[in-house]
């Protein structure tokens, strides 16, 4: 399912969890696309608009390229912007948001490719360094670090705002059963493609489809499943990722329906179904750490707002 909606139009909800002093943010999916087959199109735009519409926190994946330059990818897929000059754009935009809900999170793994003056690790240490960000380390989220804490060690330099940067310390919770559409009845998900495929029946999670039940109770399943599970034992911020996954099949159907993943979550509704789940108590906010969306200007600001108040409420 091919797209041309920019990157800043993914992105997701969450809060960190594992501190004592609890504080809702936004994660950000900046490299998560909709990919079909062969056809991809990864677009970079500034994050200013994904922070606007409530990120904060982005999942880098870097890729260091012959010439030495830090950009970002999602698999094979290289999105050609420099890795520095997303920083810049995120440090501009917390230079004037100090307090502890604008923290932004940057969580930073999947490092590829290297080159003769270094490996791409060597080359995104550098960049932290020289952007003199803060990191904190996995173990010290579950060693009873606090928001405090993590504010007062995080203020950018100029002042203002504060970024946190990890490497790889988020629990994804991935799940690729959890997609908009597929072939067969549902209850046949554990098997084969060819076999859902020769039943001659799909279904799809459009808000105007008959067969739209099947797709939003596993994704709902999934989310009760992954609440109850709640934070890993090794202290990892974990996420829930309230998002149609993509495969074979649903690839097939969405194109024929001229979809991506991007349509698929404004033609199921999902970010608006979230919010009000939220906002009825069936999703708890005191069990939720990160929520990943995508299409985050459609429907996120609902959420965030859902999750403030049941806050206040508490």
């Amino acid at each position: 399912m091919a797209s041309n909606q920019s990157m800043d139009e993914n992105a997701t909800f969450g809060r960190i969890r594992r501190v004592r002093q609890r504080s809702p943010s936004f994660v950000a999916r900046s490299l998560r696309r909709s990919i079909a087959l062969s056809l991809t199109r990864h677009v970079y735009t500034r994050t200013h608009r994904l922070l606007n519409c409530g990120a904060r926190s982005f999942d880098f994946r870097p890729k260091l390229k012959d010439d030495g330059t830090l950009v970002m990818h999602h698999g094979a897929v290289e999105v050609d912007h420099p890795m520095s000059d997303a920083f810049e754009e995120i440090m501009t935009w917390a230079k004037s948001k100090p307090n502890a809900e604008d923290l932004v999170h940057l969580d930073i793994w999947d490092c590829e490719n290297q080159d003769s003056t270094g490996t791409c690790s060597d080359a995104l240490l550098n960049l932290v360094s020289e952007k003199n960000l803060t990191v904190i380390e996995c173990d010290e989220l579950n060693g009873g670090i606090t928001v405090g804490d993590i504010m007062s060690q995080t203020e950018l330099e100029q002042g203002g705002g504060h970024i946190m940067v990890t490497f790889g310390c988020v629990q994804m919770n991935y799940n690729s059963s959890i997609s908009c559409s597929d072939f067969g009845s549902g209850v046949d998900a554990e098997r084969s493609t060819s076999f859902r495929r020769r039943t001659g029946l799909a279904y799809t999670c459009y808000a105007d489809s008959s067969t739209k039940d099947v797709p939003l109770s596993r994704m709902w399943n999934y989310v009760n499943r992954t609440v109850i599970e709640g934070p890993p034992s090794d202290g990892q911020l974990y996420s829930i990722q309230i998002l149609w996954q993509e495969d074979a099949a649903s690839i097939a159907i969405g194109e024929a329906h001229g979809s991506s993943l991007l349509n698929d979550e404004s033609r199921s509704n999902l970010n608006n179904l979230t919010a009000e789940r939220i906002a009825n108590g069936i999703i708890p906010v005191d069990r939720i750490n990160l929520i990943e969306i995508n299409n985050v200007c459609d429907g996120g600001s609902n959420i965030i707002n859902a999750i403030r108040k049941k806050r206040a409420e508490m």
